[in-house]
């Protein structure tokens, strides 16, 4: 689940992650197994039962719930050095593009590509995702290879706050430049 929300623009919603969770844990923690190794959850109460113990094994829940999912994965990104904002990039993008789709859409695909590949840079953590997704916009409309979607275009399709924040030159151009970088480095690979 944590890695399609890192690097895909549309994860799989957490009520079927919750049914897939639920399904495989009780499978795998709940229920005893025969084939459980002692001291696994599914293997203790046969083990417990054995030796005349009673219930000593943990208490654990008949399902994983929504809360725990997002404190569990919390924990795994303060593990791995990630701070999670709450919106991302691609949320942004995909807010801005609905509502302006008649110009913004055109350019939508190329934006998400650009976010997709910069976004291991770890310099871009420190830039606001609204900077980041104004950014690639204006970027995917001067690559575009159709001409459909000028610059101007997109400017004009955006709120004209966001095109004039004074921390959006200092994005466009860390984005421009880390992209740069990026597809240059992709091109050496397939030579």
């Amino acid at each position: 689940m944590m890695a399609i929300k890192f690097l895909e623009v549309r994860a799989p919603s957490l009520s079927d992650v919750l049914s897939s969770a639920n399904y495989f844990f009780n499978i795998l923690c709940v229920e005893p197994h025969s084939s459980s190794p002692p001291g696994s959850p599914g293997g203790m109460e046969a083990e417990e039962a054995a030796h005349g113990l009673g219930s000593l094994s943990p208490v654990l829940p008949q399902a994983i719930t929504e809360h725990d999912l997002r404190e569990w994965e919390k924990f795994v990104w303060q593990a791995l050095g990630h701070k999670l904002d709450d919106v991302t990039a691609v949320d942004v993008l995909q807010g801005l593009v609905e509502r302006n789709p008649s110009v913004l859409a055109v350019v939508q695909e190329a934006a998400e590509r650009k976010l997709k590949a910069a976004m291991c840079a770890p310099r871009l953590r420190h830039h606001s995702p609204i900077d980041l997704a104004v950014a690639a916009l204006l970027l995917s409309a001067d690559r575009g290879a159709d001409g459909l979607v000028t610059r101007e275009q997109v400017q004009e399709a955006l709120p004209s706050r966001l095109v004039r924040r004074p921390s959006l030159a200092p994005s466009l151009n860390l984005l421009a430049n880390i992209l740069h970088q990026v597809y240059a480095n992709a091109q050496l690979d397939t030579h």
